[in-house]
């Protein structure tokens, strides 16, 4: 990242995207962020794990659902693929459907209901 020449005080919130959320429950280890003066060739500040920790928990919120065993699969255009099995990790507390869509593609069947 390049920021402003201009002196800055407070706080400074980074987002980072496309990074997938993990399957399963764990704990993170610190995040370390330095700052890097890049005129003068410098790291000028640091966090530290004893001073900031910024661990934290990460559980997936709700049932896992599965494609396919979670393994790749391709269709030929003007085919249709075998059945794919979708599973869930444990049973889901209301009922669902689910609507597959995609740019291109037709699915059969158009709904999947869980109960």
């Amino acid at each position: 990242m390049t920021g402003s020449r201009a002196d800055y005080v407070g706080n400074m919130n980074v987002g980072v995207n496309d990074v997938p959320n993990p399957k399963y429950e764990i704990s993170s280890r610190s995040t370390i962020v330095k700052t890097y003066d890049g005129l003068n060739k410098k790291i000028i500040d640091s966090s530290y794990t004893n001073l900031s920790p910024n661990r934290f928990d990460f559980t997936y919120p709700g049932p896992l659902l599965t494609v396919n065993n979670d393994q790749d699969f391709s269709v030929e255009r003007g085919t249709m693929s075998a059945l794919l099995p979708i599973e869930l990790t444990y049973p889901c507390a209301l009922n669902m459907t689910l609507v597959p869509t995609s740019e291109g593609f037709t699915f059969e069947p158009y709904h999947i209901e869980f109960e």
